[in-house]
């Protein structure tokens, strides 16, 4: 998931994923210089509620940039992209 100032749909975003009925995931948020509290907010759900990481302050020059770099950092098989200020159903999984 990249972030850039993703407040104040950050909050619904991660409490969908929360929800999700399959919880067998892992979120890669990358946080490109937020200034809005949004590392703040992830820093609540994410390990402690969302299994992940937050990677921080890696700026890029544009979206997909950062989505190719999240998939190299994954080590997983199968990808669910979804922007900040996406909401998710609970079965999305």
């Amino acid at each position: 998931m990249p972030v850039k100032n993703g407040m104040p749909y950050l909050s619904r975003c991660l409490e969908s994923i929360h929800k999700q009925t399959y919880n067998n995931h892992q979120i890669i948020a990358w946080v490109n210089q937020s200034t809005d509290g949004s590392l703040e907010e992830l820093n609540k759900w994410v390990p402690n509620k969302i299994d992940g990481v937050i990677v921080d302050n890696q700026p890029f020059d544009n979206l997909g940039e950062c989505l190719a770099s999240m998939v190299k950092y994954s080590d997983t098989e199968f990808l669910a992209r979804i922007d900040c200020d996406d909401y998710n159903e609970e079965n999305r999984l």
